[in-house]
């Protein structure tokens, strides 16, 4: 749900959002997965039961069968690189690969080579993409990529259709982050060479494409990443990543550059994050192509996390929008880790999110992309100990614009004195109002110990399908773990879980011109009819929050509160507002009688029953 008017206050105009949601049962279940696919590194030959293998990257064809890209430490070969498909009906391996660089001088022989999951891309056809990054030491920091296409008849044992190396562990360091398809079966794979950001293209019988880019910053000095990609169906290519700072070397920001389908150059921007973040950078692209989104990681002077989240205009890369983003506790960490657009030209923002109550959180935010930074509305996800951090690894939309995500969450019961936690996946209906369904996902062999999701891919019926791997106390076997559920599953019946808790009220205003010149801090007092009261001064965003359990507050049905908001700068204050709303009344009216905003008034439907 969402409020959303103006009015002119002074000389000022005022933008003021109002979101409520409360959630009071959550559906939380167990052994509801379609199937789970276990491959632990003891399958391969020569292998013991004491070496790991995890899931790092995972796809999905038309039929929705599952590709999964992940790392498995084998004996006297270091880490190797395994492909699985698994059969979208029962779970069954359709084909596997496994990739371990031998030298040359060396034919036939075991090296000690560090094989990495890297990136994997799919088509609709089953064609599948993959790239490796390949190190001939487990100590040697330069490496090669390996990139490797099977088409949709490879059989387990055969070679791939081709593989293609760029760069050589001789000549520096390789590493690529990002790959993605155009629609004649070419890729184009981003990372670094040598400190430069690099992008290439290989062309759909292996051999080099067109691009072949290494870019580095305006002053031709220090060092710059490309950490994802994206492609428009005008064969125009999309990057976003972050490069050190020309003039002050300590700083880096993230940037987001656009290259035609030849690899020239079309623009680049930066955001202005002087202390943009690396691994932390994703893009998502608008269904018109018309824009381009980013989200990422900055961490301001003081040592602040944010979300970094804009909107570029793909014509021209002129910066439409920039959006900061913290929870509740602007101390905690806060990091975006996935985003994605739906149908309708939304923005899905998925990561951590600290918060005063429940500590970090699994945490979505919905953005209103196409019109403005407008957070349309925002959920957090926590376990059963409010005290350990939740995070999302990834986010997803079916065709019905509903939202899935899933990561980590702690359970209420450590083992081992060790937090203990599970695969989790919730989805989300388009409005946000409440969790449609929560699975945890608990390796049956393996209770009482940790699963850690890695990546998430979701199909256009709500088929989702998770991989990452499960660990042991005490011991270094790590299986990988795929799990898919369908998407014509129902929840079933319900385990009600602790309430998640979701912003009770979100403000957001420009400063009024009333105001002073310099910094502009802000002061939300909240009261309720029932005598409580919390005061949030000088704070630096024009927004606040307020959460169920937070400092003992309590939300009733019935109980009146009531949000004044101040504005201050340079001493002089700008004029307060204030607004109230009633808990449990399904016809609340806010602001009605505030001076200016005539008729835009809206009526705020609020879940009755608030506990």
């Amino acid at each position: 749900m969402r409020l959303r008017f103006t009015g002119v206050v002074g000389l000022g105009v005022i933008a003021l959002w109002v979101v409520f949601f409360v959630n009071t049962a959550i559906a939380q279940e167990s052994g509801k997965e379609t199937w789970v696919a276990v491959y632990t590194a003891a399958d391969e030959p020569g292998a013991t039961p004491g070496y790991a293998a995890e899931g790092k990257k995972i796809a999905m064809d038309g039929p929705e069968n599952v590709y999964v890209l992940g790392e498995a430490g084998i004996p006297d070969r270091r880490t190797d690189a395994v492909v699985y498909k698994y059969n979208r009906e029962d779970g069954s391996v359709g084909w596997r690969d496994v990739y371990n660089h031998v030298p040359a001088s060396s034919p036939g022989e075991d090296d000690g080579s560090v094989d990495r999951a890297a990136a994997l891309a799919t088509d609709a056809a089953g064609n599948t993409y993959l790239a490796i990054i390949s190190g001939d030491e487990l100590f040697h920091k330069d490496y090669r990529i390996v990139v490797r296409k099977y088409g949709p008849e490879y059989k387990t044992g055969e070679d791939p259709d081709w593989t293609y190396v760029y760069g050589s562990a001789d000549d520096g360091h390789q590493e690529a982050y990002a790959i993605a398809l155009d629609s004649s079966g070419s890729c184009y794979v981003a990372g670094v060479n040598n400190m430069r950001g690099m992008l290439f293209k290989v062309n759909s019988d292996g051999t080099p494409g067109s691009v072949d880019v290494m870019e580095e910053n305006e002053e031709q000095s220090g060092w710059m990443y490309f950490y994802d990609l994206t492609l428009d169906t005008s064969g125009n290519i999309y990057v976003c990543g972050q490069a050190q700072l020309p003039e002050d070397p300590i700083r880096q920001d993230n940037l987001v550059a656009k290259y035609d389908a030849s690899g020239v150059l079309q623009w680049m921007n930066y955001l202005g994050d002087s202390n943009g973040q690396k691994s932390y950078n994703y893009l998502a692209l608008s269904p018109d192509s018309s824009a381009v989104y980013f989200s990422g990681l900055h961490v301001s002077d003081d040592q602040e996390s944010f979300w970094s989240v804009a909107r570029f205009n793909t014509a021209d890369g002129e910066k439409e929008w920039h959006d900061y983003y913290q929870g509740g506790d602007a101390s905690g960490m806060h990091y975006p880790t996935a985003i994605t657009v739906d149908a309708a030209g939304d923005v899905i923002v998925a990561g951590a999110a600290a918060n005063t109550s429940t500590g970090a959180d699994m945490t979505v935010v919905k953005y209103e992309g196409a019109a403005s930074k407008n957070r349309m509305w925002e959920a957090h996800y926590s376990g059963d100990n409010p005290s350990e951090w939740e995070f999302a690894v990834g986010v997803g939309t079916d065709a019905a614009d509903n939202i899935y995500v899933t990561g980590q969450v702690y359970l209420s019961e450590p083992y081992e004195m060790i937090p203990v936690h599970d695969y989790a996946t919730v989805k989300y209906s388009p409005d946000g109002s409440a969790p449609l369904s929560v699975f945890h996902y608990n390796y049956a062999e393996n209770p009482g110990n940790s699963e850690y999701a890695a990546a998430m891919v979701v199909a256009p019926s709500g088929t989702v399908a998770v991989t990452g791997h499960a660990t042991t106390y005490g011991q270094v076997m790590f299986p990988m773990i795929t799990v898919l559920y369908s998407g014509d599953e129902e929840a079933g019946s319900e385990t009600p879980t602790r309430p998640v808790f979701i912003p009770v009220l979100h403000i957001q205003a420009s400063v009024p011109s009333t105001a002073g010149e310099g910094t502009v801090t802000y002061t939300y007092e909240w009261t309720s009819s029932s005598g409580e009261s919390v005061i949030h001064p000088d704070k630096l965003q024009a927004e606040d929050m307020v959460y169920q359990g937070e400092s003992g507050i309590d939300f009733t049905p019935g109980e009146i509160w009531t949000v004044t908001a101040t504005p201050m700068s340079g001493g002089v204050a700008g004029p307060s507002f204030t607004g109230s709303f009633t808990i449990g009344d399904s016809g609340s009216v806010l602001w009605g009688d505030k001076p200016g905003l005539g008729d835009a008034v809206y009526i705020l439907q609020v879940l009755s029953g608030v506990k």
